[in-house]
């Protein structure tokens, strides 16, 4: 039997458990679109890697191609870095498969996700400013509702986002039919307030959070049993288990894939302690890959010291001021802009504002921080290890 977990950041897990609050509103979203309403809202979803913003989009997508007439998009920002791109993307199920995009300065651009050979000698080309590509867009909109969803969106380039906003902006005057979704990480609000976008002020945020513990339970169990596996575990070992994946969805993934492999592989249809002593190792293992890919991501942009030094004062503090962080950051190197960098953590998803403080601060993905320290103990014993002093000890 195909194991149905999905520890990955993009498939749909098996249940989707705790999120029929984010899904209401998707809902409402679409019935807006459905009803041709001006007065809609458009969203932006946002938190940390691994909370799964990925995974609702993409459940709220299959949702609307079964059940409704709404026409749904997803793409990535490296998809529609201009718009060209962007009305591209949103044009390519209305235009037929053998025409090409050919933009301002003569270059033929294909449809976006077609695959179209731009060379092609019977393609029918048409000359298309982004101006008439945006036309193009909201009279094709007007006949088919369209929701555009863009996960990643905290890079999406300034233009993309005017082209976007521009559309949402026409739907609000009844001239087209849209509605947009931006799903990233948790600095997406204020990276998009930094570009100016002051119309966003009227689109509903969500902060998608992790599970409570009673989805989390959900999450884990409910494919096991409806799979025809038997729980023989007390409550107290259910507790143990469910602590162990933080209520993180994408740890909960990782636990469950792992159960279910070890019993395959034995052969059982129920889950015990001792199926879950032995599968430890191996969700241990996908979860300290995904620490080491966010800790390389940290060094490879020069942050991995100061990520250090935020996690050692949030070692001692459950939440941290803007002001206690800048601070951090000047002191671990005075020659840097600490706001900056503070964005750039936070855009990360390395920290995030905790929920209705204001100005407080709260890690990210789960137990990260405690992974970082880890690297920088292990890093100082080897140093230590290896230095004169200890040479000369040893008699080297």
């Amino acid at each position: 039997m195909k194991n149905p977990y999905t520890p990955g950041f993009d498939d749909i897990p098996p249940v989707l458990a705790g999120r029929d609050q984010e899904l209401n509103i998707l809902d409402r979203v679409t019935e807006d679109l459905s009803d041709r309403s001006p007065t809609g809202s458009n969203i932006i979803l946002y938190g940390p890697r691994g909370n799964g913003k990925t995974a609702l989009l993409n459940f709220a997508h299959k949702r609307m191609k079964e059940e409704s007439e709404i026409r749904s998009i997803i793409v990535v920002p490296p998809e529609v870095n201009t718009p060209t791109d962007l009305y591209s993307a949103l044009l390519k199920e209305a235009v037929h498969s053998e025409e090409t995009i050919t933009n301002r300065e003569g270059v033929k651009a294909g449809l976006s996700g077609t695959g179209i050979d731009a060379s092609r000698t019977k393609a029918k080309v048409f000359e298309s400013t982004t101006s008439v590509l945006r036309k193009k867009c909201a009279d094709m909109m007007i006949k088919k509702p369209t929701l555009l969803m863009v996960d990643e969106a905290h890079r999406i380039s300034s233009e993309s986002l005017d082209a976007v906003l521009s559309l949402a902006k026409a739907a609000k005057r009844e001239e087209t039919n849209f509605r947009f979704v931006f799903a990233g990480t948790p600095g997406l609000p204020a990276q998009l307030e930094k570009m100016d976008a002051t119309y966003l002020d009227r689109a509903q945020s969500i902060r998608l959070e992790r599970l409570s513990y009673q989805s989390t339970k959900v999450a884990l169990f409910r494919p096991l049993e409806e799979a025809g596996y038997t729980i023989n575990m007390t409550d107290s070992e259910k507790e143990d288990l469910l602590e162990q994946t933080q209520r993180y969805p994408h740890f909960i993934q990782c636990v469950g894939y792992a159960i279910w492999d070890v019993a395959e592989e034995l052969g059982i249809r129920y889950v015990d302690a001792s199926i879950v002593a032995s599968a430890k190792p191996e969700w241990e293992k996908q979860v300290n890959r995904m620490y080491a890919a966010r800790y390389r991501q940290l060094d490879r942009l020069g942050l991995a010291s100061h990520a250090i030094a935020i996690a050692s004062a949030f070692f001692k503090s459950e939440h941290l001021t803007a002001e206690d962080i800048r601070g951090i950051i000047s002191e671990n190197d005075s020659d840097v802009r600490p706001q900056e960098l503070l964005d750039e953590m936070e855009s990360l998803g390395y920290i995030w504002e905790a929920e209705g403080t204001g100005d407080l601060y709260e890690p990210g993905i789960p137990s990260l921080m405690g992974h970082v320290l880890r690297i920088a103990r292990d890093r100082e014993e080897r140093n230590q290890s290896r230095s004169p002093d200890n040479d000369f000890e040893l008699g080297r």
